[in-house]
């Protein structure tokens, strides 16, 4: 699909900005990335197209915490969540991964929320690690995470996070 063809589809989806298109105000989707940037561009799309509370772990001040309740905080927040798998870590055979904390925030929001409401943003040429092999992610490459705005909308209103 061209660049042109994704911009037309995603403008007829595109929700209006009604009340109503947000999810409760108690309600959060939680946005898990490494170090690459592109989570800020995930994060735009959702805050201010589809008018929806987010979170990350920027989000709050969290100098001398323990990482435990911070995430044990996220999960209790979030109704939803949008991982980014990104190319950052090298293996020891020269294999590209994402970042281990990635893979764990995976784990621990499909655990609590359920795996229809975890989606996997995942870059061309990262590792697939054991467990991801029979699940389904929504692909990009290089630094097109726009690619992935279509399909992400299309779960969103699939799980009635929007309308």
């Amino acid at each position: 699909m061209s660049d042109d063809q994704l911009k037309s589809e995603i403008s007829k989806i595109k929700p209006s900005t009604h009340k109503s298109q947000k999810i409760p105000e108690d309600g959060y989707v939680f946005i898990g990335h490494g170090r690459n940037k592109l989570w800020a561009r995930v994060q735009i799309f959702l805050k201010d197209e589809l008018s929806l509370n987010t979170m990350t772990f920027e989000s709050e001040f969290h100098t001398s915490e323990s990482i435990v309740p911070i995430l044990d905080d996220f999960l209790s927040k979030s109704i939803f969540a949008v991982i980014l798998l990104t190319a950052e870590d090298e293996t020891s055979e020269g294999k590209i991964r994402a970042r281990q904390n990635v893979i764990h925030e995976i784990g621990l929001f499909q655990g609590r929320i359920g795996f229809k409401k975890v989606v996997l943003l995942k870059q061309e040429g990262v590792e697939e690690f054991t467990n991801i092999a029979g699940l389904q992610y929504i692909p990009f490459a290089k630094e097109n995470v726009e690619k992935t705005f279509y399909e992400l909308q299309r779960t969103l209103k699939r799980e009635g996070i929007i309308a």
